[in-house]
């Protein structure tokens, strides 16, 4: 060993120099020991993959392949440098050539997924990249490569067989760095180039380490970068002041000064400059909250809900039942309604409610998300057989509970309680009926839905779900989100301190698969689900969906998480999260399914040309996907399948119109119970901050607010402008109600 390596950095080589051990500052990082090993080089050229083959001359790792010469050196000191050097020996021409890392990402099984380390951050600029590799136990290995040598970057998706169907996978092998690429990336990054002249080189520094905390991660990134990481609060309102340190550019080209307030809703663009180092953030002025709420109350007409066997294709009835429980609109009550029996009619069968056979009611989720439409279709409306039909609901789920309080779908076979959340629905049921008139029924709901969250929290994150087993999204967000709802309904402090420790161990865990590390307003705070697009768009190849509608199950459990602990960073996650997933709504008010947060996806996708659906060659990234459900629609009065599969061709009969794109509607079902009506002004270190409200002084200014949450570090009088009275607020947190909300 060198002398001037640092103890606990250790590596070793295979013969073709790919590394097979790695530890950096006493951290073991796996590394793939197969095709998807690294440090490789790969050249793409007529669309095939081909690694060069490197061995060791004495100095380094050489090789050549399609008269590509590549050079890899690799020095251990206080950190691992590995240099790569492209020379072309006549002139050359690719697709692309690529370098993939190695890093293990494949997160199979537990325990051992937390040792693994899940590829978190990724971000391409024009004079540097930046990766930062975040485990399950909040383990960092950050990559950075000074220069604009790294033109883009992707990750290696798995498949996933399923009783012989072909499905993206739910894992990622690793990651790999595009050095050459003839296809093109997002704006921000290096112009695209695949040619390189006889005799031409091209050298990439990466420098890679591995910390136990974020910040020492930050800081190195920028050093070995010579680059900033902007440190952004990513959603504002008009009237914001711009308290940002770099400069900001308005939608409309302006540049912002310091101190101004904003005065254009949309995207911000943020630009931080240092020794020449460009990094480029956003901030998100965003409109009223409620233009967002009914902009998805519009698009659950204009994207149909469709009676079928996943829940997921007829998520849009929750934007419009919430927004007919706060605008009163008769004509579009009306015109709801209307809808919502008729799908009933063709949904289920009446007395007792029961989902046909044919919508697969053993998929616990189609019961439990129909519970919660049910709920709020009484609220809006007044109509108590809705209250009815739920309650009639909740026996299927009771009688799918096994003796551990888990509900089990599939007739026992797969633990559901966190496939969606069919505990939360339980207790929405549970909130919404009147104490006296439903006490037993009350009783019987409380005693389902505790057995259920103490089964979550015992299991931890080692419960399972749908699909492919992994250190999985959904699995986590869904167990934190129920395990803090039912804190928020204990009276005893023990009580809410236990869940509310449940549910931040598993959140903590979960942060690997959350855009933390970011500055883009796009994906701030939203989680890293990869799997959907075929579900929802019909699209087989996987992709980063960031935001997809699942992001907002980790909203509920931050939000439920700030009314137990009063920790302003729950807070701020669910605004600046909340913020990201709004923008599914453009400027325009039309709704889009999810943002890719991949640069470059190159795929088949579906669409409808000249009439005719079909797979279409299409290259794309950082964009939002449009929804499908407007022109892609099922037959009248049948039951149709959740999503078809065009790449086999089973587009016809119960497959036609089949697509799950309606459930970004969770991020406005997560709105109304969050955000929606709600001020918060919140003390921390005897400095208040404000959200969605303003202050001044002891002054708070709530606009429409119908409530005002505050969480003081004492007691203290402020006065309500929109009331013109003096309130005391006692220290801690508690909700004031500046007046009744529109409810039934």
């Amino acid at each position: 060993m060198d002398d001037t390596t640092k103890p606990g950095n250790t590596y070793a080589t295979d013969t073709d120099g790919t590394l097979t051990a790695l530890t950096l500052n006493g951290i073991e990082i796996p590394m793939r020991r197969d095709y998807y090993r690294g440090i490789s080089i790969f050249t793409v050229i007529n669309g095939q993959d081909e690694r060069v083959p490197l061995a060791f001359d004495g100095n380094c790792f050489t090789g050549s392949l399609n008269q590509l010469r590549v050079d890899v050196s690799i020095e251990m000191r206080d950190k691992l440098t590995v240099r790569v050097t492209l020379c072309a020996l006549s002139d050359f021409r690719c697709d692309k050539v690529f370098l993939r890392l190695g890093a293990d990402c494949f997160m199979e099984r537990y325990p051992s997924w937390d040792a693994q380390f899940f590829p978190t951050f990724m971000r391409c600029e024009r004079t540097h990249f930046f990766g930062c590799f975040v485990s399950p136990l909040g383990k960092y290995l950050a990559v950075g490569v000074p220069g604009g040598g790294v033109l883009s970057w992707g990750l290696d998706y798995n498949r996933a067989n399923y009783e012989g169907e072909d499905h993206p996978g739910h894992r990622i092998y690793t990651a790999r760095l595009d050095l050459l690429t003839a296809f093109d990336n997002p704006k921000r990054h290096p112009d695209k180039c695949n040619f390189l002249r006889k005799g031409e080189k091209k050298e990439i520094l990466l420098q890679i380490n591995a910390f136990s905390d974020s910040g020492e991660a930050r800081g190195f990134l920028e050093r070995e970068t010579g680059a900033v990481l902007p440190e952004l609060f990513t959603a504002r309102e008009i009237g914001a002041v711009n308290d940002i340190a770099h400069t900001v550019i308005a939608p409309s080209g302006a540049i912002l000064a310091r101190g101004c307030p904003f005065s254009e809703y949309g995207l911000h663009r943020v630009i931080a400059q240092k020794d020449g180092n460009v990094t480029e953030g956003s901030v998100f002025v965003r409109k009223p909250y409620r233009y967002y709420l009914e902009r998805a109350a519009a698009a659950t007409f204009d994207y149909p809900q469709k009676p079928s066997t996943h829940c997921e294709t007829y998520y849009g009835f929750f934007s419009g039942f919430l927004y007919l429980k706060h605008s009163r609109d008769k004509g579009y009550g009306s015109r709801l309604t209307e809808a919502f029996e008729r799908f009933l009619d063709v949904l289920t069968d009446k007395n007792p409610l029961r989902i046909k056979p044919a919508a697969l009611p053993q998929r616990l989720q189609n019961n439990a998300a129909l519970i919660s439409i049910l709920v709020d279709a009484y609220e809006a409306t007044g109509e108590r057989r809705y209250i009815r039909y739920a309650l009639e609901l909740a026996e299927n789920l009771f009688d799918a509970q096994s003796a551990d309080g888990a509900y089990r779908g599939w007739g026992g076979a797969a633990h559901y309680t966190s496939v969606i959340y069919p505990a939360k629905s339980l207790m929405e049921l549970y909130a919404a009926l009147p104490a006296r008139e439903f006490a037993n029924e009350r009783q019987k709901l409380y005693q389902s839905f505790e057995a259920a969250v103490d089964n979550l929290c015992q299991g931890g994150e080692h419960i399972g779900t749908e699909g492919e087993h992994t250190f999985e999204d959904g699995m986590i967000t869904c167990s934190a989100l129920q395990i803090a709802l039912f804190g928020l309904l204990q009276a005893d402090g023990a009580k809410r301190a236990y869940y509310a420790a449940a549910a931040q161990k598993m959140l903590d865990k979960h942060a690997c698969l959350e855009q933390r590390l970011g500055y883009d307003a796009r994906t701030k705070g939203c989680t890293l689900r990869f799997w959907e697009s075929m579900y929802d768009v019909l699209i087989t190849q996987n992709m980063l969906n960031s935001p997809h509608g699942w992001t907002s199950w980790k909203t509920y459990a931050t939000y439920y998480l700030y009314l137990l602990t009063g920790k302003r960073r729950y807070l701020e996650d669910t605004v600046e999260t909340m913020s990201a997933c709004l923008q599914t709504v453009d400027q325009n008010g039309k709704l889009h399914w999810a943002f890719i947060t991949d640069p470059q996806i190159e795929t088949n996708i579906f669409s409808e040309k000249n009439g005719s659906f079909g797979l279409y060659k299409a290259n794309f990234g950082e964009c939002y996907l449009p929804m499908i459900s407007d022109k892609w629609k099922p037959a009248e009065n049948t039951v149709c399948m959740g999503y078809a599969w065009p790449h086999l061709g089973m587009t016809a009969g119960a497959f036609y119109g089949g697509a799950c794109d309606n459930d970004v509607h969770e991020h406005f079902k997560c709105l109304e119970e969050t955000l929606y009506d709600r001020a918060f002004l919140h003390e921390e270190n005897h400095r208040y901050y404000a959200y969605n409200c303003t202050v001044d002084g002891e002054t708070v200014s709530c606009g429409n607010a119908a409530e005002l949450v505050v969480c003081l570090q004492r007691e203290r009088q402020i006065k309500i402008a929109e009331t013109g009275k003096t309130v005391l607020f006692r220290k801690g947190l508690q909700v004031y109600k500046l007046y009744e909300a529109i409810h039934v």
